[in-house]
């Protein structure tokens, strides 16, 4: 599991500032150094219990992505449109690696504003939604805009709630202990 505790002060609620504070650091309070512990590690010593949790949707809530637990297409798709903020979304892979990418369209019809960032764990089991999040070099974890929710025909992109108005916190939105503690805890 992962954890960390984030002060009040440290989410300003500015949807729009340009980048994290050195006041956003992130204090890890328990797993391991890198902050995140895989339920694999609990098999020596409570493997029938293991065996059990694995058949939960709690068991795919939170994980690193990997190609055996993605779900998704993240292999040339068509980019995402979102309309109201007339910005394109791409997921893609590479070296085993996942991103999320973003990109707006010029006057010339040519890319601008490109801004991508790797997916550093999935938050949801996918039986309704899975959400994408980054982990920055200071610690901080930012939820990604576009989630993959569950539907007919496998699935399909959409923002995440909260990202669908033209003006939106982009790459920029913190998640803190509450959000873990609801939607992995």
């Amino acid at each position: 599991m992962f954890f960390y505790q984030q002060t009040p002060a440290d989410r300003t609620g500015a949807a729009e500032s340009a980048t994290p504070t050195a006041t956003s650091k992130a204090s890890y309070i328990s797993g391991s150094g890198a902050g995140y512990v895989d339920s694999e590690s609990c098999i020596p010593c409570h493997q029938r219990i293991w065996e059990t949790y694995q058949h939960t949707g709690m068991a795919r809530s939170f994980f690193r992505p990997r190609a055996e637990n993605v779900i998704g297409n993240f292999e040339g798709e068509k980019p995402f449109r979102h309309q109201a903020s007339e910005r394109y979304y791409t997921m893609h892979q590479h070296g085993g690696k996942y991103y999320q990418r973003r990109h707006q369209v010029d006057f010339d019809g040519k890319e601008a504003n490109v801004v991508e960032k790797e997916i550093h764990y999935v938050m949801g089991s996918g039986n309704h939604v899975r959400s994408y999040l980054h982990l920055a070099p200071d610690g901080t974890l930012y939820q990604l805009p576009v989630a993959w929710y569950a539907g007919k025909d496998g699935g399909y992109w959409a923002m995440n709630p909260g990202y669908d108005r033209a003006l939106h916190d982009g790459f920029r939105r913190v998640v803190d202990t509450g959000c873990m503690f609801c939607h992995n805890a």
